[in-house]
């Protein structure tokens, strides 16, 4: 496959981790402890040797936000200690990677290394000073949880102090001096996952129950003017990109930002008027933030190619350009709308018109 990639002119990306942990690994609890962590790395090392000549862009993991949670994987639960310490260990087996690609391979690979990052856009519900706060901590506990310690060598402050100020608040692994440094600096570009956004409420919460959500500590609504689609935590706010985009930004300084799922869900139609207003606006949105804002995005890529299993709908939910029809034994591919769209727009390097 890479081969014809390259022969094709198409700069191949390749994420390491996507979920897709074999399962005796997830019956062992992979990343609750640092045991399992050595054969994550020599896992990266086989691939880098097997295809670093062919792969620049390298993606270790893909949100290990949305991995460590009980919702992603079925041996884990959030107590509101077990998220925190599978993140902390997955921190700290990418910058592993990353010292061991800067040692080995970069001279002579030339690629770049990251972690693939979600967030939505979090918006206050109103100018309140509280639900302000709100909106930057959710942020803060959803991008920054990550982002912060791979760029800064620390968990965000308004993480550290929101829980430690909680009924149980020794939940948050600690990093020693040693690890600040070791995992400092270890991002080549920010991969940002995006979709979708949210106005944002405080809502405190002092249950001696803690979990990772009243630790965040905030209400999660959506304006009735925004288009809806058929998963309940997706719909159509493209001034919310711009907005994430400019906020990474001015978190994380002018660090290159790579797009690297981004795209509009429905289920199963060829006429996909909306999947194409969808792409439109949002990467209207990115045009927006580098040639008005001056942010520094290096590339986008929507979700999906194909139709797919999704991790939370099944097959019910369909994110791809291209229809797969799964009742049939030979899986064929049927071309959407959007293909057109999307085609005329990496060929004529514009946001054109279908």
């Amino acid at each position: 496959m890479l081969d014809k990639l390259k022969t094709a002119k198409i700069e191949a990306m390749v994420t390491l981790l996507h979920f897709d942990l074999p399962m005796e690994l997830i019956r062992e609890k992979m990343f609750r402890t640092e045991k399992h962590n050595q054969m994550f790395v020599d896992y990266a090392r086989l691939a880098f040797n097997l295809f670093g000549n062919r792969v620049k862009y390298w993606i270790t993991i893909n949100e290990p936000a949305g991995f460590s949670k009980d919702e992603m994987n079925i041996f884990y639960t959030d107590h509101g200690s077990d998220v925190y310490l599978t993140v902390h260990n997955m921190i700290k087996c990418h910058a592993a990677i990353y010292h061991l690609y800067n040692k080995e391979f970069r001279e002579r690979q030339g690629g770049k290394l990251s972690v693939a990052l979600n967030t939505d856009w979090y918006e206050p519900a109103s100018d309140s000073k509280e639900d302000i706060e709100a909106a930057e901590r959710a942020l803060m506990f959803e991008f920054g949880w990550i982002a912060h310690p791979l760029i800064y060598g620390d968990y965000p402050e308004i993480m550290k102090n929101a829980i430690a100020s909680s009924p149980s608040p020794l939940r948050l692994p600690v990093f020693t001096y040693e690890d600040k440094q070791t995992i400092r600096d270890t991002l080549d570009f920010i991969a940002l996952n995006h979709y979708s956004s949210y106005l944002t409420t405080n809502k405190p919460n002092n249950d001696e129950d803690r979990t990772f959500e009243k630790d965040l500590g905030i209400l999660r609504t959506i304006d009735p003017s925004w288009e809806t689609t058929i998963l309940d935590w997706l719909h159509v706010t493209p001034a919310g990109m711009r907005k994430v985009l400019n906020w990474i930004n001015k978190t994380y300084g002018n660090k290159p930002i790579l797009i690297t799922e981004n795209g509009y869900a429905e289920g199963g139609i060829l006429n996909d008027d909306r999947r194409i207003n969808y792409l439109q606006t949002y990467l209207s949105s990115v045009l927006d933030a580098i040639y008005i804002d001056n942010i520094n995005v290096i590339g986008y890529s929507t979700w999906s190619l194909m139709d797919n299993w999704e991790l939370y709908s099944g097959y019910s939910a369909k994110f791809g350009l291209y229809y797969v029809n799964f009742t049939s034994p030979y899986r064929e591919r049927i071309a959407k709308d959007s293909v057109g769209f999307y085609k005329n727009v990496l060929k004529s390097r514009h946001l054109v018109n279908n």
